[in-house]
């Protein structure tokens, strides 16, 4: 007596099968070129791919410094300032800085800050890579023996590293400084934004002083690289941009939360 099953059943297992093998298809070929990114770190430092890590550390940083400046206030005038009220209504001083540390530095500060450099960095690295993947710059650059990969995704990857670090720090100090100037306003104890500041970084360990720049580093790591992939890949969707900004943006975040989720699960 032979068993076969349903016919749905089998066209939905056939379909899930198919997505899950591109799926894994595109996370080696992430990983593969995230070992070829790295491998272009030392050539950073001099001709065209020094001068397009610079050139693109010099877009990150400054052209995300504005942002960066809101959202930390924000955040610390919002949900540090509501923390604050409600552990001093509860009579909780003690567990502020555990609360700061464990919320604020390992997970809402990077995550905020890659956002902040998808956003304004992540959707141009789209526009420009898709314009040259699906243009004629591809051709001329494969015809001269030249890895666009390495020339333009690997060092505008490596410089989205850096200026990720660099603005998760800066996040948790404009949070710690906008929850301590609400709690100034309100009348919340000695709460001060430098006497909040001092009190929090007094309450990281060397661990958290270091995981908080290789977390924001490694988030924005994954997202430049995610949506160089997706722009690169295929010059269909590169030539349509309608298409190309939403997937690339997408593909972006999940590959930077995909990370963290990594780096939290392993530390």
């Amino acid at each position: 007596m032979s068993f076969s099953l349903p016919a749905r059943l089998l066209d939905l297992l056939e379909a899930t099968g198919a997505r899950v093998l591109v799926a894994f298809d595109w996370l080696l070929t992430g990983l593969g070129l995230a070992a070829r990114a790295v491998a272009t770190l030392p050539q950073c430092r001099r001709g065209p791919v020094g001068a397009e890590f610079m050139r693109m550390l010099r877009l990150a940083l400054p052209g995300c410094l504005r942002a960066t400046i809101i959202v930390g206030l924000l955040v610390g005038l919002t949900l540090i300032g509501q923390a604050i009220f409600w552990i001093e209504f509860t009579g909780q001083s003690n567990l502020l800085v555990t609360l700061l540390v464990d919320v604020l530095a390992r997970e809402l500060a990077p995550i905020l800050a890659t956002l902040v450099l998808l956003l304004r960095v992540g959707t141009q690295n789209l526009v420009e890579l898709g314009a040259i993947r699906a243009g004629p710059a591809w051709r001329a650059l494969v015809s001269q023996g030249l890895d666009p990969w390495q020339l333009l995704a690997a060092p505008r990857a490596l410089a989205a590293a850096l200026a990720g670090a660099t603005l998760s720090v800066l996040m948790v100090v404009l949070a710690g400084f906008g929850g301590g100037l609400y709690a100034t306003v309100a009348g919340l104890g000695i709460m001060r934004p430098g006497v909040l500041i001092e009190a929090f970084m007094r309450g990281m360990t060397m661990a958290d002083y270091v995981l908080l720049p290789v977390k924001g580093g490694l988030m924005g790591f994954l997202a430049m690289l995610a949506t160089a992939l997706v722009a690169m890949a295929s010059r269909s969707l590169a030539a349509n941009t309608a298409r190309l900004l939403p997937r690339g943006v997408a593909a972006g975040a999940g590959a930077a939360l995909g990370g963290a989720v990594l780096l939290s699960v392993l530390t």
